[in-house]
């Protein structure tokens, strides 16, 4: 055996088994540079398409805007503090779930930009679920007038959604609601709860800040559990065929109501400066 045919062989004796068999074939039918590339193939793995409205993001799906959040299964991960103009618009064809991480969405610019709020889902008459956890918003950088019926952009709308909000911040939404939902009759019976949430609100001298305002049609169902939670200056308030649930809250300077015959049931919460 020449000095040549050696050398390779020795090489070939150091490999694992199944690299021998393959490399060994190969030289033996002068394809080595063929069984390479067959082993390159095999190993990459078949990339998932990325449905609408996500795009890919190196190995990931990404719904990308003003906002970036990693798409896994249902779970929506915002990737970092971000800052928007417009209302991030979801129109869910199942249940999601918008996971914060931890981070801030600061509401910015003229508050025309923003549809009715930084994030805003309407489902339509089949319903839907959308359920936002540990997330922050802050609404200071919003510019323009109060609306005198409060009718500025908030942090959050759900349209026809049920939806469970744990773990939300919300400072400064300082003229409109930061919490809202609406419920039409065409509608499934939608729930919703928020648990473990701080809403702040400084609102100018003459408006009232409003933490959450809930409503539905007189036959609608919109059942909605507010407890462990936290509102200053931003009152708490149902409307029409609302029925609610206010457990082991504090208000500071905030009111709980009910209106237009809404049905409440008000227990073990904290109430400073306040009336029910």
């Amino acid at each position: 055996m020449d000095e040549g045919h050696f050398d390779h062989f020795s090489r070939l004796a150091v490999q694992p088994a199944s690299r021998r068999a393959t490399v060994g074939l190969a030289a033996a039918l002068g394809l080595a540079g063929l069984a390479r590339e067959s082993e390159i193939t095999a190993r990459k793995k078949k990339r998932k398409k990325c449905r609408k409205p996500t795009v890919r993001c190196g190995k990931a799906c990404c719904v990308s805007g003003e906002c970036v959040f990693k798409v896994k299964g249902n779970r929506w991960l915002l990737q970092g503090n971000c800052t928007i103009t417009q209302s991030i618009e979801i129109l869910p064809r199942s249940s999601v779930t918008i996971d914060g991480q931890g981070h801030t969405i600061t509401m910015s610019g003229p508050k025309s930009g923003f549809r009715s709020a930084g994030i805003s889902v309407v489902s339509g008459e089949a319903g839907g679920r959308v359920d936002v956890v540990n997330l922050a918003f802050e609404g200071s950088g919003m510019t323009g007038p109060c609306s005198p019926i409060t009718a500025d952009p908030g942090a959050i709308f759900l349209g026809q959604t049920s939806s469970q909000i744990q773990n939300v911040t919300i400072t400064n939404i300082n003229c409109g609601s930061a919490i809202s939902a609406s419920a039409i009759d065409e509608a499934p019976p939608q729930s919703i709860t928020v648990t473990g949430t701080r809403v702040t609100a400084n609102p100018p001298p003459g408006f009232t800040g409003v933490g959450i305002n809930f409503s539905s049609s007189a036959s609608a169902s919109l059942t909605t559990s507010v407890t462990n939670s936290q509102f200053t200056n931003a009152s708490v308030l149902f409307n029409q065929g609302s029925r609610a649930t206010v457990e082991g809250c504090t208000l500071t300077r905030s009111m709980i109501g009910g209106l237009n015959g809404a049905y409440l049931t008000v227990r073990n919460n904290q109430i400073t400066e306040s009336v029910i």
